[in-house]
């Protein structure tokens, strides 16, 4: 059976993983949370949430190819 799978990641013990986390630490830090007074508000922080999850993960993973002779 042919196995091809990509997979988005990064490699345990690895720079990168070191680097997503400040990215994300720094991202998170920057969203004002002082006055969220409606359920718009809050939403609009999720989604600054959501942003920096996404950008920091894009910046730091790499494309992964998994087929039938991977050892992972």
């Amino acid at each position: 059976m042919n196995i091809n799978i990509t997979i988005w990641s990064i490699k345990k013990d690895n720079d990168d993983k070191k680097k997503f986390i400040k990215s994300l630490m720094n991202s998170i830090k920057q969203l004002d949370i002082t006055d969220i007074m409606s359920k718009e508000d809050l939403q609009t922080i999720v989604l600054q949430l959501a942003t920096a999850f996404e950008n920091a993960w894009s910046q730091h993973s790499k494309l992964k190819y998994i087929t039938k002779h991977s050892k992972e």
